[in-house]
């Protein structure tokens, strides 16, 4: 980091998160994980005194090769990005995390999953507005998030709605490889999802897709 001989610039703890925020969303946006010089500092509005104060912080890595700023690690893109979408709420996310169709950005999973376990318990109905969002614009995140504040009528909605989903697709779910199913169960398994699953296999056609998501549920 320079020097500098600027006046000093002090930062307290939430301008300074406002400012790494402004970074990390900028190379969210881009789908990249680094910055030039000229777009690290328009994050800043061009402010030399932030900028100076910015490349202090540990977590921000400047590589002298290429003259470009990153996060020292990926998971503080993603957790600043998400905590950005926390504190400016739903209609924020749904402007920078949805692609034209109203789908998620896959490049936006992890943020949305971490934004999605921001919220506790007394926010209630941020929640519900929140999951109602996601039903439509990527309801497998869903069961990916932090489900604690979900009760279980929610889940087993969201486990039929998903397997409705793929049924009605025709395709599989994911591949018997992966972990998915397990994390699916994990997150809805009840009563009512055996009772269904079990009912829905008496009518599946044996050797098509969602024969076999059924049978990989069991």
């Amino acid at each position: 980091a320079c020097k500098g001989t600027l006046p000093s610039y002090s930062a307290d703890s939430e301008e300074a998160i406002r400012m790494l925020q402004r970074v990390a969303v900028a190379m969210s946006l881009m789908n990249r994980q680094t910055l030039s010089e000229e777009e690290f500092a328009k994050c800043l509005d061009n402010d030399r005194q932030k900028i100076e104060e910015c490349k202090r912080y540990s977590i921000i890595k400047f590589e002298d090769e290429d003259d470009t700023y990153s996060f020292v690690h990926n998971a503080f893109r993603e957790w600043l990005s998400a905590k950005y979408l926390y504190n400016n709420g739903l209609g924020k996310a749904k402007q920078l995390a949805s692609m034209p169709n109203g789908k998620i950005k896959p490049e936006w999973y992890n943020i949305i999953m971490l934004w999605m376990g921001m919220y506790d318990h007394n926010e209630k109905d941020k929640i519900r507005e929140n999951i109602e969002w996601l039903k439509l614009a990527s309801m497998e995140l869903i069961i990916y998030a932090d489900s604690s504040s979900l009760n279980q009528e929610t889940k087993d909605n969201i486990f039929i709605s998903i397997l409705q989903e793929y049924k009605n697709l025709g395709i599989r779910m994911s591949n018997i490889l992966s972990d998915d199913y397990r994390d699916m169960l994990r997150f809805g398994q009840s009563n009512v999802t055996v009772d269904y699953i079990a009912e829905e296999l008496k009518k599946a056609e044996a050797g098509t897709a969602y024969y076999a998501d059924l049978m990989c549920l069991c």
